[in-house]
């Protein structure tokens, strides 16, 4: 990891680190391979042309893709989670859909429509 990814992750609030650690091994649990870097101001998983990108917000975690067909099945399976265009967010204290997450992020990176 660069510089600039550690510092994300340590200036990530408190409550908010373990959401965002649990996140990031699993992406890298998955795609060791992955190329980490900031961009836009968040890591960023890239493998080849396919990315994930994971965020903090007030409250939460997000999950970033850059198409909203990858996240379509997770919207689907659990309608209380608050979605974007394309970006799952996860409420602090919500139990992460794990096998559901591996899903988004495989269609991310492996650009699965």
């Amino acid at each position: 990891m660069r510089d600039e990814v550690n510092r994300f992750f340590d200036q990530a609030p408190a409550d908010r680190r373990p959401m965002l650690d649990q996140l990031h091994n699993l992406i890298i649990e998955m795609y060791p391979e992955a190329d980490l870097v900031l961009s836009y101001q968040v890591p960023t998983y890239r493998v080849g042309k396919g990315w994930v990108a994971l965020g903090y917000l007030k409250g939460g975690v997000s999950m970033y893709t850059n198409n909203p067909r990858y996240i379509e099945d997770v919207k689907e399976k659990h309608p209380e989670l608050n979605t974007g265009k394309a970006s799952v967010q996860f409420k602090l204290g919500e139990e992460l859909p794990l096998d559901d997450i591996r899903q988004v992020v495989r269609r991310a990176i492996e650009r699965q429509l």
